[in-house]
């Protein structure tokens, strides 16, 4: 009994020691001074590191003791942390933000978190334990203890989220994921002008890999201690609606009744509350006043001055907790930027953000174009930031502009456009993609809808885009997207951030709408919003597309192929410069060693027209249509696929009918590309310039001979390898076919290609004797076929086996063609059939061309 007395007795004082407590809030609240609360002592030691693997070792001293006054305990702070990975770039990554407590028991300061929104009810105690420090020495007064071994887990949850990718159900233990620490010591402990303690933990992780090797990751983080003091005057906004408007979220939390809400992460939006802006100290100075503008476009959204923008002083570098950075990184190849948040986890009020944007974004003339072109191309981005525990830590604003910003150089080491020039460029692309960014943190998501907005048509952007080379101008009252948060195309961009220079520009569209509910009170008005979709839409609906341009999908198809086939010709010659005067010290190739692709060149060419067979399927979801309607279910989804139907065959019919968008690949653009490409190498642009190496260049005419032979037999490979491009163009399956007028003219259009593909001849005769069967034989002329064997197969089968709502699409165009081609082989054979015709009877050449035209034959009958 003495036992059982006992064991209950330790029990109870377990639950009252670490049971979450109702007490008041301003029992937990510590005093509004970090300093009240901790003491950092540096002691005179060295600063060793820990060996955390080894459980027998003991660590060496800190360098940095820290104390704990025992006024502090039980009492909330915040704590911040940012991840930095330490190879290459220190890439930085917020982790999820906490409510934690700090508890003596026994020998240990344990860490805890609150339970606030991790609670369903309050009638049962809850404790969450994130840590436990070793408690080093002890006085009436305060309490030290080793934080470097207490951190020998690094927890991973990431801090902002998108519940439309992440769902919204409480994420439970997912966002206690930790991962081991191998190593680690404190670097450097201070106190902050922001009432902050700061700690730098440098560290090497060791994460499992699938194949169960160790990988070592050596990283960085800061943690952010400071006296939790809620903003009792900001209001969260709860999200809701993400088909009409996004903003990033702050974890999903529970409340009591098991309720889930989730906020939005926004800066406090009362008007006395400006959000200032630090551009990093290493910025180039040709940059800044770009990079202002971008920032303070968003002041156009608000409609008062919000945000003001500063010079970052020497030395402060992102993540810097007293500073919302723009922090440029000299950093050529990466051609991408992102954007980074630390928030209060209970509201979402956004508490500090940063922004790292790369230098390939500053092409300060023709010779650092034509070298960022090859860096670009050169690099591999990783595919996330920093991986631990197997899961890929990265953040939701990650705008990769490495295929863009290659297309808009290209475009410009072709022109005679100046230094100065292509300077100014630079920096209205800068001023865009730090808008996009700054948007980013201050709370908005993506909008790949944003191309809607545009108010030019598609095949004018050749003209405007010229104009704006040479006079930076642009035409009263263009807009080329409804928000900055699109992705916009390299011309897009570059002209958008043009816009944002000029004093008259209002805020886009979306833009304002979506600050002013996000910040101003509004209420969402889906009938005056501008067409919305983001990350978790994108791929999912038609006109949800990252890059694109104007308000036409089905005209972008029209203008994507066109300008893939103009630029072929250059694309080789830069190839051809690229090897000549490589980047980095790299070998130069000879003209012969350059490798080619010419499938993939093809299959590039033709690959927009998948777009067009997608919104012929049942399952095409236009994000015009689908947006039309409050919900789409069983009830009204024919509706909607009719009204999609009818909506693709108008646009079509607009822009020129379907055979424009699946016209049979011309047979002459080898030849053309072959003349421009010859005129276009032994022009002042190309003959002679700057390389990729930084160094002046100048071709041979010898090595100009070799170009010239080099581009007639690819283009001519290109050429060949188009007819399997178009083929895979009109047959790739994208969902059942509708049984509609368009479907039908569909038919006749592969009809007709089966017929150009299976039944073309050379003009050339195999004039031979064929045995025709042991008794029979007679001298006969077969044609050579344009198209190879996989051609002509690849051809037969175009109408066989295609889902479709019509069970008999295609049918008899498919029959036709079957029956004009066995016809046609039995005219050849003089009224013989195939069949009786043996292979081994007969000449190589023969039984080639009747084995190659027996296959054609049955797949044709397959369907039969």
């Amino acid at each position: 009994m003495k036992f059982l007395r006992d064991f209950f007795f330790v029990l109870y004082c377990l639950i009252f020691l670490f049971g979450c407590s109702n007490t008041a809030n301003n029992k937990l609240q510590a005093s509004h001074r970090v300093t009240d609360s901790f003491i950092v002592v540096k002691s005179q030691a060295h600063n060793n590191l820990y060996v955390l693997r080894d459980a027998d070792l003991k660590p060496s001293e800190n360098r940095y003791k820290i104390r704990i006054n025992k006024a502090a305990l039980d009492k909330e702070f915040i704590w911040h942390a940012e991840l930095l990975a330490q190879l290459g770039v220190p890439k930085f990554s917020g982790l999820k933000s906490r409510i934690v407590l700090f508890r003596q028991y026994e020998n240990s300061i344990f860490m805890l978190e609150s339970p606030e929104g991790h609670y369903v009810t309050k009638d049962f105690s809850q404790t969450i334990v994130l840590t436990q420090f070793p408690i080093t020495n002890e006085d009436t007064q305060s309490i030290e203890f080793d934080f470097n071994k207490g951190m020998s887990e690094i927890f991973t949850a990431a801090e902002w989220r998108a519940s439309d990718l992440g769902g919204e159900n409480y994420p439970g233990i997912t966002d206690f994921t930790s991962t081991p620490v191998r190593h680690s010591f404190l670097e450097k402990v201070e106190f902050t002008e922001q009432n902050e303690l700061v700690i730098f933990q440098h560290a090497e992780l060791t994460i499992a890999n699938s194949d169960f090797r160790r990988q070592n990751t050596p990283i960085s983080v800061r943690h952010y201690i400071s006296p939790y003091k809620p903003n009792t005057e900001y209001k969260p906004i709860i999200t809701a609606n993400f088909d009409r408007m996004g903003f990033f979220e702050i974890a999903p939390r529970l409340s009591e009744g098991s309720v889930t809400k989730i906020f939005a992460t926004r800066f406090d939006p009362a008007q006395n509350k400006s959000i200032v802006y630090a551009i990093s100290a290493n910025t180039p100075a040709e940059f800044k006043d770009a990079i202002r503008d971008g920032v303070l476009y968003w002041n156009r959204a608000f409609g008062y001055e919000k945000i003001t923008v500063i010079d970052a002083p020497a030395g402060i570098a992102a993540p810097d907790s007293g500073y919302n950075i723009i922090q440029w990184v000299p950093w050529d190849a990466a051609g991408f930027a992102y954007a980074d948040a630390q928030t209060d986890p209970r509201t979402g009020e956004i508490r500090h953000a940063q922004i790292f944007l790369t230098s390939a974004f500053a092409f300060i003339g023709k010779m650092r174009a034509r070298q960022l072109i090859k860096q670009i191309d050169s690099f591999k981005k990783p595919e996330a930031y920093l991986t631990i525990a197997g899961i890929p830590h990265s953040t939701l604003c990650d705008f990769d502009g490495s295929a863009p910003l290659h297309n808009l150089l290209s475009k410009l080491v072709a022109t005679d456009i100046s230094d100065e020039k292509i300077l100014e460029i630079s920096r209205d692309y800068v001023r865009e993609v730090v808008a996009h960014e700054v948007g980013h943190t201050l709370g908005l998501r993506h909008n790949f809808a944003g191309s809607f907005g545009a108010n030019f048509d598609i095949f004018e952007l050749k003209d405007i885009f010229s104009a704006y080379l040479k006079k930076l101008e642009l035409r009263e009252n263009i807009q080329f997207t409804s928000s900055v948060m699109e992705y916009l195309d390299f011309q897009g961009s570059v002209m958008t951030g043009r816009l944002i220079t000029k004093p008259e520009t209002k805020s886009f569209t979306y833009d304002k709408k979506a600050i002013d509910v996000l910040y101003n009170g509004a209420e969402l008005n889906s009938k005056e919003t501008p067409l919305f979709c983001t990350d978790s839409h994108s791929g999912k609906y038609i006109g949800c597309t990252a890059f694109d341009q104007g308000h036409s999908p089905l005209a972008n198809v029209i203008y994507n192929e066109k300008n893939l086939i103009e630029t072929m010709p250059q694309d080789l010659i830069e190839k051809i410069i690229a090897a000549k005067t490589p980047p980095f010290e790299l070998p130069s190739r000879k003209i012969e060693e350059i490798i080619l692709h010419p499938d993939l060149a093809a299959n590039a060419i033709l690959s927009p027209r998948k777009l067009v067979i997608q919104l012929i399927a049942d399952e095409a979801k236009d994000l015009r249509i689908h947006r039309l309607f409050a919900k789409i279910d069983s009830l009204n989804k024919d509706v909607v696929t009719k009204k999609t139907v009818e909506a693709t065959a108008a646009e079509i019919s607009r822009l020129g009918g379907l055979d424009v968008f699946l016209a049979a690949p011309s047979p002459s653009l080898y030849l053309n590309w072959s003349d421009e490409f010859n005129a276009l190498i032994e022009s002042p642009i190309y003959r002679e310039g700057l390389g990729y190496n930084g160094e002046r260049y100048r071709f041979t005419d010898d090595e100009i001979s070799q170009a010239k032979d080099l581009a007639a037999v690819y283009f001519a490979e290109v050429q060949k390898a188009l007819a399997m491009a178009d083929i895979s163009s009109l047959t790739i399956q994208i969902g059942a076919l509708t049984d509609s007028p368009i479907s039908d003219e569909l038919a006749n259009i592969i009809a007709a290609r089966m017929n150009e593909y299976i039944m073309s001849e050379t003009g050339e005769i195999l004039h031979e004797r064929v045995v025709i069967s042991e008794i029979k034989s007679i001298v006969l002329n077969l044609p050579f076929y344009k198209y190879d064997k996989d051609v002509r197969l690849a051809a037969a089968k175009m109408l066989v086996g295609r889902d479709s709502l019509a069970p008999d699409w295609g049918l008899v165009q498919h029959n036709t063609m079957k029956n004009l081609f066995i016809n046609k082989i039995k005219s050849l054979l003089m009224n013989n059939e195939i069949n009786t015709i043996r292979a081994d009877k007969n000449s190589r050449s023969v039984a080639k061309w009747v084995i190659e035209n027996k296959a054609i034959i049955a797949t044709l009958t397959a369907r039969d």
